[in-house]
């Protein structure tokens, strides 16, 4: 049976889903997948705050025509760039601040949502201090060894972020020892914002979202 979740501001058991609900982990953790079930399955609105940082640059750069907005209707123009596309066009520092920005809009709505976050996101103390105050987080970790076999197979774009992905090649033994660095190098930061921490590994996405559903309460917060 799933152990009844608690809401971090209440202290204690609750019989309704937190008004917020962030995911948190590495690449490959299921943030997005697990993100959008669970948010089916309570009801509510469901973001990807790489989606959200996106919009937020081309709302505030019009004239930009690399690619349009994330929020343009179907059939407008060219697809969608990714947050990997504008991490690597924009640069670190630009994306984290983006990366910010969008968090602290998406914290201030009123609706109940589910957010999958960013795997950088918890780098920046102020990003953390939001998400402890402004949300339930949870923690979705797996080994490395499988998050490389999950990336290996998926064809999303997503730029090195260490000097072990930039000097290797694009096979899964490339994403094994960057997921080693950025692993070493967010964990304590995922710890520190985590209300619930759940590993992943031979569990479908479906079974991770059910055991978070289980033990929510009520959809509305």
């Amino acid at each position: 049976m799933s152990p009844a979740l608690r809401d971090p501001r209440a202290g204690q058991e609750s019989s309704r889903a937190p008004a917020k609900i962030a995911l948190v982990g590495l690449r490959g953790s299921g943030k997005s997948t697990v993100g959008a079930l669970l948010a089916r399955e309570l009801g509510r609105v469901f973001v990807d705050l790489d989606h959200e940082l996106a919009r937020l640059w081309y709302s505030t750069h019009p004239a930009d025509s690399v690619a349009r907005d994330p929020g343009a209707p179907a059939g407008s123009g060219a697809a969608a760039p990714s947050a990997g596309e504008l991490l690597t066009r924009l640069g670190e520092p630009v994306f984290r601040e983006l990366e910010s920005r969008a968090l602290a809009e998406v914290l201030e709505r009123r609706e109940p949502l589910v957010l999958a976050c960013g795997g950088g996101t918890v780098l920046n103390e102020e990003n953390r201090a939001r998400l402890r105050g402004g949300a339930w987080v949870v923690w979705l970790e797996a080994p490395v060894e499988e998050l490389a076999r999950r990336l290996a197979g998926d064809p999303t774009p997503r730029p090195p972020l260490t000097e072990a992905g930039r000097h290797a090649g694009p096979a899964g033994a490339a994403n094994l020892e960057e997921l080693r660095q950025l692993r070493d190098a967010r964990e304590a930061f995922y710890q520190d914002v985590a209300h619930l921490r759940i590993r992943t590994e031979g569990l479908p996405p479906s079974l991770v979202a059910n055991f978070l559903r289980g033990g929510l309460g009520s959809p509305q917060a």
